[in-house]
C-alpha cells in the first residue's frame, strides 16, 4: 500500500504539468495502469526489500567499523573497495552480462548474494579478510542489481511509459526502501546490540528473493 500512495503522488504532481500532446497523456496513462499489475507491484516489492537492505550497510557501516575499532582512515578504505568493485563491474558490464542466457535468474542471485553478504559482515567479528570479501560483493549486491533491475523495467513497462517505470522504481526502492531500512536498522541498533543490524538486513534480502523468486517463477518475467 505504501509504495501505491507514493507512486500516487508521481502521479498527482503530474497532472499539474501541462499536456502539449495526446500522445503524452497517453503514454501516462499507460504508465499509470502499469503500476497496478501485479507483476509490476512484485518487481517493485522485491526492489523495496533490496534497497532496505541496503540502507542499513549505508547508514551505519562506518558507525559499526568504529565501534569495532577501525579508525577513520581505515573505515574510508573498507568502503573504497566496495566501489573500486563496483565500477569495475560497470566498466566491464557488457562483458560480464554477455556470458548469460538469462538475465533474470542473474537478478534473482543478486539478492541471495546480498543474504550472504549482510550475514559475513554479522559474523566477521570485524575481521577484515571478511570484511574485504564482503565488500567485493557490493559489485554483485548494487552494481549488477541495479542493471538487470532497469533491463526488468523495460520488460515491464511498454515504451512509452519507461519513464514512469524508471521513476517507480526509484521511489519504490532507493526512496521508501532507503528511507524505512535507515529508520528500522537505527530502532534495531538502540533496542538490541549493533551487529543485528546486519541479521535485519539479511533478513530483509531474504524476502526480497522470496518475492523476485515467485515473480520469475510464476510470471515467467525475463530481461534478456
Amino acid at each position: 500500500m505504501f509504495i501505491f500512495i507514493s507512486l500516487g503522488f508521481i502521479f498527482l504532481s503530474s497532472t499539474f504539468i501541462d499536456r502539449k500532446s495526446n500522445v503524452i497523456e497517453k503514454s501516462e496513462s499507460i504508465g499509470i495502469r502499469r503500476l497496478f499489475n501485479f507483476k509490476v507491484n512484485l518487481f517493485l516489492i522485491a526492489s523495496f526489500f533490496m534497497i532496505m537492505s541496503h540502507a542499513v550497510l549505508y547508514t551505519f557501516f562506518s558507525l559499526w567499523l568504529k565501534k569495532v575499532g577501525y579508525s577513520n582512515m581505515e573505515i574510508g578504505l573498507v568502503w573504497s573497495i566496495g566501489v573500486i568493485a563496483e565500477i569495475i563491474f560497470f566498466i566491464n558490464q557488457k562483458k560480464i552480462l554477455s556470458r548469460f542466457r538469462n538475465l533474470t535468474y542473474v537478478w534473482f542471485s543478486c539478492f541471495i548474494f546480498a543474504v550472504v553478504r549482510f550475514l559475513i559482515i554479522f559474523f566477521s567479528d570485524g575481521l577484515l579478510i571478511l570484511l574485504i570479501f564482503a565488500q567485493l560483493l557490493h559489485a554483485i549486491t548494487f552494481g549488477l542489481h541495479h542493471v538487470t533491475s532497469i533491463m526488468l523495467v523495460t520488460n515491464l513497462f511498454p515504451d512509452s511509459a519507461k519513464a514512469i517505470g524508471q521513476s517507480s522504481y526509484t521511489v519504490a526502492s532507493y526512496g521508501i526502501g532507503g528511507s524505512l531500512g535507515g529508520v528500522f536498522s537505527g530502532l534495531i541498533w538502540e533496542e538490541f546490540f549493533p551487529e543485528s543490524i546486519y541479521i535485519f538486513a539479511s533478513l530483509v534480502a531474504f524476502l526480497g528473493a522470496v518475492v523476485a523468486w515467485l515473480l520469475i517463477r510464476k510470471y515467467k518475467v525475463e530481461c534478456d
